[in-house]
């Protein structure tokens, strides 16, 4: 999360992590943070044609040189959920965030491209009470 506001700047207006839904689901309708959102896919530099796209940098800045797809998965996972307009929190829940990591792992490993509308989707459900153990209903 940190890498995602110190690329972001001032563009983006701070909010606390412990926010409720009232004033996550505010601050998430912000024109800002849906710009921001949307810049993920923008280049950094747009005058420039070989300018990495913002969502790169952000992974840059969250992961040593030497990472595992699947810490790249969870980067990404993160990026999609933190600026979502159509998700209402901040923090995932640790069985969506699977869902995420997964989906993400799954493209990254077949070489697909990441698009943009893979972080518009929300069709992550969670487990059905009962299927879920203690830790699974955590924030991460």
């Amino acid at each position: 999360m940190e890498a995602i506001f110190s690329i972001f700047g001032f563009r983006l207006p701070p909010i606390n992590t412990n926010a409720g839904p009232s004033e996550v689901a505010k601050w998430k309708r912000k024109p800002e943070v849906k710009d921001c959102f949307e810049g993920l896919f923008k280049k950094m530099n747009p005058k420039d044609k070989n300018s990495s796209i913002v969502l790169a940098s952000v992974i840059d800045r969250a992961l040593q040189n030497d990472h595992s797809n699947a810490e790249l998965a969870y980067v990404l996972a993160i990026c999609s959920t933190i600026l979502n307009p159509n998700y209402a929190e901040i923090m995932c829940k640790k069985n969506i965030m699977k869902q995420k990591v997964k989906k993400f792992l799954k493209k990254i490993n077949s070489q697909t491209g990441i698009n943009y509308s893979d972080f518009e989707d929300n069709s992550y459900e969670e487990e059905e009470s009962g299927n879920e153990t203690e830790d699974e209903d955590d924030d991460v």
